[in-house]
């Protein structure tokens, strides 16, 4: 497959809209010049991803990109039409199938970006984190690295479903620092996993049972630090469609200064028997 990538200009901002319930937009922000995230949200709104490259590295942007083009490259073969034989699986096997899937599309990106460190250099050149999703019927499973974020909103309310792989994150799941003080602390971008190292990486995996009408969000750091959990879910309430939610969430977080790039995916859940009927 050719890389979605090839237009340098998507880069910048760009919405992508699969339908009304799945869509992903990315903006540079108000004060750095390149945008080093990169997202894909399957046309077929069974997969979606979203890398967030290292800004303190000279090629953060190259590892975002190659990170998504490998992974998706690979998740498209897996989730070709024939993939599962048709028949219903047990909760247990659907969860492992589809994270094995999301766990060979991280390795796949794993090794794009090692393959491309510059290699007379002495310090990492490049390095990205990375979250997906893959859905099937009514589940979900979220495999991350990084400080990328996965949320759910339901009826109202919105669930972070991943902890932040850095410093603070460690320290919030150990009970010793409220997540809500993470937003304004000078430490909070210190990540503890990335891909792109040779020591390699340790993702979380996460499985959610959906409801009619949840929603999920992928998002890099450039979100959650500038907008609010509860002004994300009231947006997510009020949008009539996933794009327009994505476009609604990018201009929340530059009018509170877009102080980093900006990517997010919206994807809307509809049970098979509501969208049936």
């Amino acid at each position: 497959m050719n890389s979605p990538f090839d237009d340098e200009a998507r880069f910048r901002a760009a919405l992508t809209c699969c339908s009304e319930d799945a869509a992903g937009a990315t903006d540079v922000g108000r004060a750095r010049r390149r945008n080093e995230d990169a997202y894909w949200v399957d046309p077929q709104e069974r997969f979606a991803l979203v890398a967030d490259g290292l800004g303190g590295l000279p090629d953060g942007h190259i590892a975002s990109r190659l990170a998504i083009t490998a992974a998706v490259e690979l998740l498209e073969g897996r989730f070709a039409p024939s993939a599962g034989g048709g028949k219903q699986e047990e909760r247990s096997a659907l969860v492992s199938r589809l994270g094995m899937a999301l766990g060979d599309a991280f390795e796949a990106a794993q090794a794009s970006v090692l393959s491309q460190q510059r290699p007379a250099a002495s310090d990492l050149t490049m390095a990205t984190t990375l979250i997906g999703v893959a859905i099937e019927r009514d589940l979900a499973v979220m495999v991350h690295v990084g400080d990328v974020r996965g949320y759910v909103w339901r009826a109202g309310r919105i669930v972070m479903a991943t902890v932040d792989h850095s410093r603070l994150g460690h320290l919030v799941r150990e009970g010793l620092m409220p997540r809500d003080q993470v937003r304004f602390h000078p430490e909070r971008n210190i990540v503890t996993e990335v891909l792109g190292i040779p020591e390699g990486y340790s993702p979380d995996v996460n499985a959610i049972e959906l409801e009619d009408g949840d929603v999920l969000v992928l998002c890099s750091d450039g979100l959650w630090e500038a907008v609010e959990e509860d002004d994300v879910a009231r947006l997510l309430e009020h949008a009539g469609s996933a794009g327009e939610a994505a476009t609604w969430l990018i201009h929340a977080a530059n009018s509170a200064g877009g102080r980093d790039n900006i990517t997010v995916v919206v994807m809307r859940h509809r049970t098979q028997s509501a969208a049936c009927g």
